[in-house]
């Protein structure tokens, strides 16, 4: 909402990126965080001058609420920097299973931790930070999983974590 009050205020067009919508996740944790999230989305979308997303999906809820232009620009991998050391399966070794992102609910990295218990051939690797590490941490301690926190990298050691793991989630 400080966007749209800034581009109001200094008479400037609004580029409303979005990346999920925030009212989706939002709903799942009571009435008034829907509606406070329906609400910084209306203005949002209302006073958009364009909207980039990053799906069709997101364009599709999105363009019920706004006549501005939608474009749909995909996140993308750099495939000259993220790639595979090999494409050889681990042997001797456990699988290693990589996450990137935000440790926060809407993640549900509580139902992946679940789904690797008792899977002792699985090590769980997070690369992130947020609300949800020590309720995390403490529900791999107490199902069993191997799992590494290894908290916020550099931007340009993400590849290396990418290379070695076999199975991204």
């Amino acid at each position: 909402w400080s966007a749209v009050l800034a581009a109001r205020l200094f008479n400037k067009p609004l580029l409303v990126r979005s990346g999920y919508p925030l009212s989706l996740n939002a709903r799942l944790e009571g009435r008034l965080k829907y509606y406070l999230a329906r609400l910084i989305e209306g203005l949002a979308f209302r006073f958009a001058n364009r909207i980039v997303v990053a799906t069709d999906y997101e364009r599709s809820v999105y363009v019920k609420r706004s006549a501005a232009p939608i474009a749909v620009i995909p996140n993308y991998a750099d495939t000259d920097r993220f790639r595979p050391d090999s494409f050889a399966p681990a042997s001797g070794r456990s699988l290693k299973v990589l996450f990137v992102g935000r440790l926060s609910p809407e993640k549900n990295l509580d139902l992946l931790i679940r789904a690797m218990s008792g899977m002792t051939d699985l090590r769980l690797i997070l690369v992130g930070d947020g609300e949800e590490r020590s309720r995390l941490m403490e529900l791999a301690r107490s199902e069993g999983v191997a799992a590494q926190f290894v908290g916020v990298v550099k931007n340009e050691e993400l590849p290396k974590f990418f290379a070695e793991a076999d199975i991204f989630a």
